[in-house]
């Protein structure tokens, strides 16, 4: 794996570019990254430490065993070694810390304890970010390349000689996987804390792009307000609506207003008895 270290210098702008709610993210991203920078910080002096060691051990031992397979692995596992001492992981976390402090590198590192008064764009961030993922896929190849060589020097081993120079080459084997591990777990904390940053520009970005969107629409042509004529149609007069009760007189109740008309007496016929009475 081709993984390099290219020079990187931020562009920087003051901090109240940035809206001030995001400054308490900011603020979070960088205790994150102080924290660890120090954990990188440490596990890498301690992995060039163990680094020269192996040097020396391969110095002195490569011509005897220079034919066999685990002095091939522990050269391989010395290039990767080696390899990650020149990309400096950790002075592009410090720069990176550096650089909210209006700093382009890490000179000064007493002024990194105040406020921060910058902060770097977003390409410089986005580059970090690229760079830290390449240095993660060469640790993990120099994680593999260290359980290989763990395995050639365990076969190696039980041939019965140079059992003194096998076991300190497997410790100090271990020892460089172990280092590799934690330096793999906490570049796997680092890159979310990128993405943080990141988050924080695009959002700022949308909100800019959208003011400037309500800017262009507000300065545009204002629209001429147009006259609704209403058409006026002819008053229709008024219906007027006389409201009559009626009282219906029930059967039962007597009438009392008036005289009530009287019955028509039915004339009775009169026979030949009441002809010839009725003329006396």
């Amino acid at each position: 794996m081709n993984a390099r270290r290219t020079s990187l210098t931020p562009s920087l702008s003051d901090r109240g570019s940035l809206p001030k709610n995001c400054h308490a993210t900011v603020d979070s991203v960088l205790k994150d990254l102080k924290l660890y920078s120090r954990r990188l910080s440490t596990t890498t002096t301690a992995l060039a430490e163990e680094t020269q060691i192996l040097d020396r051990l391969h110095y002195k031992n490569k011509n005897q065993h220079r034919s066999s397979l685990f002095i091939r692995r522990l050269d391989e596992l010395r290039r990767y070694s080696h390899r990650t001492e020149e990309f400096q992981i950790c002075s592009f976390v410090n720069d990176l810390r550096q650089s909210f402090f209006g700093k382009a590198d890490g000179s000064q590192q007493k002024q990194m304890k105040g406020a921060w008064s910058h902060h770097p764009d977003e390409e410089y961030v986005s580059k970090v970010k690229e760079q830290s993922s390449c240095f993660l896929g060469l640790l993990r190849k120099m994680y593999a390349v260290s359980s290989e060589v763990f395995r050639s020097l365990s076969l190696a081993m039980q041939t019965g000689a140079f059992i003194h120079l096998f076991l300190t080459l497997i410790a100090i084997t271990s020892k460089i996987a172990n280092l590799v591990a934690e330096m793999i777990e906490i570049l796997q904390l680092v890159i979310p804390v990128m993405d943080r940053l990141l988050a924080i520009f695009k959002a700022c970005k949308e909100t800019a792009d959208s003011s400037q969107v309500l800017e262009t629409h507000s300065s545009g042509p204002t629209p001429v307000p147009i006259q609704i004529s209403t058409l006026t149609r002819k008053e229709e007069p008024l219906i007027a609506i006389e409201r009559r009760v009626v009282v219906k007189r029930s059967k039962l109740q007597p009438d009392t207003g008036g005289e009530r008309p009287r019955k028509k007496r039915k004339e009775v016929k009169k026979n030949e008895i009441d002809v010839i009475f009725g003329s006396y």
